[in-house]
């Protein structure tokens, strides 16, 4: 939605149908360090990141929306390190939860913090 218009609903019908039929393909425009404003919901672990706590965000863009993802920073890290291991192009395996889905594949019990913390 852009400016507040949805511009899928103003396309013509025979348009929608070809447009629902595209493959869709997720862009990350920008991605940086931030310390978030208000809480928000980790893609990577889906636990809660509290207003004042550091953060990695991305601006993504996907089918014409353009939205923010927020990830705990360790939960960053841990996910870097699933890519290197799968491959980085790889993006069936970046879906929401995806941080605490390989923990659990490697038979990790712990946080993705106490994963981290103890390469240390």
């Amino acid at each position: 939605m852009r400016h507040g218009i949805d511009t899928y609903r103003l396309l013509p019908e025979r348009a929608r149908l070809r447009y629902e039929g595209v493959k869709s393909m997720v862009c990350v425009i920008s991605e940086k360090d931030v310390i978030v404003r208000k809480p928000h919901q980790c893609f990577g672990c889906l636990q809660s990141i509290q207003k004042g706590d550091p953060a990695n965000r991305q601006v993504c863009t996907d089918s014409g929306e353009i939205y923010s993802l927020y990830m705990h920073t360790y939960c960053d890290s841990v996910m870097y390190e699933m890519l290197s291991i799968y491959g980085m192009d790889n993006e069936e395996l970046l879906i929401e939860g995806c941080v605490t889905e390989y923990l659990r594949e490697i038979e990790f019990d712990g946080s993705p913090l106490e994963y981290v913390l103890r390469e240390c």
